[in-house]
């Protein structure tokens, strides 16, 4: 299986994402394998290889790019609440609905 680096360009920047292809000669149907609130983690990019596996172009983009780089979240810590809750909540904020429609559409 093979994971690629893929910048997309968006109006609102460079959405940084990663590419998951199967073993062996394409086409292969395609997936948009969307982050939760967490942002990309290890766990996210498992379940996209696990994806390609199965036979799927899966793509995981990195919808908090407005926000820059960002270390990641620690959910133990985001769920006790206080200043890494307030971190991730800020991050969340940038996600609106308007913004993720027109991300979705690069995408495609």
């Amino acid at each position: 299986m093979a994971r690629n680096n893929v910048d997309l360009q968006t109006t609102d920047g460079t959405m940084h994402s990663q590419t998951f292809t199967p073993d062996g000669e394409g086409p292969w149907p395609g997936a948009i394998f969307f982050m939760d609130g967490l942002g990309i983690r290890p766990a996210l990019e498992q379940m996209a290889e696990r994806l390609a596996s199965s036979g799927y172009y899966v793509l995981l983009p990195n919808l908090f790019y407005r926000s820059g780089p960002f270390a990641p979240f620690d959910a133990a810590e985001v769920f006790k609440g206080g200043p890494e809750l307030d971190r991730l909540m800020a991050l969340i904020h940038t996600a609106t609905s308007d913004r993720m429609m027109r991300d979705t559409a690069v995408c495609l």
